[in-house]
């Protein structure tokens, strides 16, 4: 088995109409994340938090429950165990830009959800969350409550939107996953210019990165995420054993059975061309005023790296994990649409 040759995924597009003006910032994944979380808990296992508790680690419901299986994931969700007490959340929430001021009263908008793996199989829940925050109108910021109307979700097959959820019923379209790891080879390139779309958090050392982007951090990065994501939602026990197997020091630097990953004398030859990565203030609230000086403290709780960086080498032993990068995102919170990037070679 050629490991990573398929890594399924499935994205679906959400629709709403606001019947009252809801205040969002332009990035809103934060906000997105929190109600889906909100509303796929158990109403039982809310009041069992109020007593601070951790209802989910002892929970005889857990192996059937969406808000476990996505929201507090373990070595639980792996065949015959795992060593790690946290793996990275089997989704992606991808939000469109808010226009300034919110969205308005009857207004419609759009965010996509990217399910990995055997997370796919919950949509259903994640649908009666957003049905049931839509009801109780939360979705806003700065205690401002609007409700909305979930119109419609699609699922993506082959560049086209095919209709699963409208007008109040499920209509359950058979589809088949998307593979999102490169079926043909890598093509040769000496250079890759990256572009981070939405704030990248990547860390060195426990410090979140403000301004060098270094390559072997992206590629670390990407590769440790995902080598979790396929064995906590993906793999089979062939795969399983094959990972169980020595590995050399100079297959991978960062301790992962991966085809395609560079070695180490690889990732520190490759040498970065030009720079231009620039800092943004990626707050939860609206646009502050421009006289308002930088907050470097809340940049690092809630900030990242955007702009562009562009690198020259030999790019073909890194394609095929920059490209899988581009489906389920790089760095810290990219669950909630963080590390978003596109690449040119």
């Amino acid at each position: 088995m050629q490991a990573l040759s398929f890594f399924p995924i499935q994205k679906f597009r959400f629709t709403i109409r606001a019947w009252q003006p809801i205040a969002l910032p332009h990035f809103a994944g934060y906000q997105i994340h929190g109600i889906l979380g909100d509303y796929l808990m158990p109403a039982q296992c809310r009041a069992a938090l109020g007593n601070k508790e951790q209802p989910c680690k002892t929970c005889p419901r857990r192996p059937a429950c969406g808000f476990a299986y996505l929201y507090k994931p373990d070595a639980r969700h792996i065949p015959d165990g795992g060593t790690k007490e946290e793996y990275p959340r089997p989704y992606i929430i991808d939000p469109s830009p808010v226009p300034a001021g919110g969205i308005g009263r009857n207004e419609l908008y759009e965010f996509d959800i990217t399910l990995i793996g055997r997370a796919v199989h919950f949509i259903s829940e994640i649908i009666a969350a957003f049905l049931a925050a839509g009801q109780s109108g939360v979705f806003g910021i700065k205690g401002k409550s609007a409700e909305f109307d979930l119109v419609s979700v699609d699922v993506e097959q082959a560049g086209k939107h095919y209709a699963i959820f409208r007008n109040g019923r499920m209509d359950w379209l058979t589809y088949q996953p998307v593979n999102a790891s490169p079926v043909k080879p890598a093509p040769k390139s000496s250079i890759a210019a990256i572009s981070l779309l939405t704030p990248w958090r990547i860390k060195e050392k426990g410090n979140l990165v403000e301004i060098h982007l270094l390559f072997s951090l992206i590629t670390k990065s990407l590769v440790t995420r995902i080598c979790d994501l396929y064995l906590a939602y993906i793999c089979d026990q062939e795969y399983l054993l094959e990972l169980a197997q020595p590995v050399r020091k100079d297959e991978c630097p960062f301790g992962k059975k991966i085809k395609g990953c560079p070695s180490a004398s690889e990732c520190e030859d490759l040498k970065q061309k030009a720079q231009d990565v620039i800092l943004v203030d990626q707050q939860t609230n609206l646009i502050a005023p421009h006289h308002e000086p930088f907050d470097l403290d809340k940049w690092k709780k809630m900030g990242g790296l955007v702009g562009g960086v562009t690198y020259r080498g030999d790019m073909q032993p890194f394609m095929s994990i920059l490209q899988l990068g581009t489906h389920v995102h790089a760095g810290k919170l990219a669950m909630q649409g963080y590390g978003k990037y596109s690449m040119e070679c």
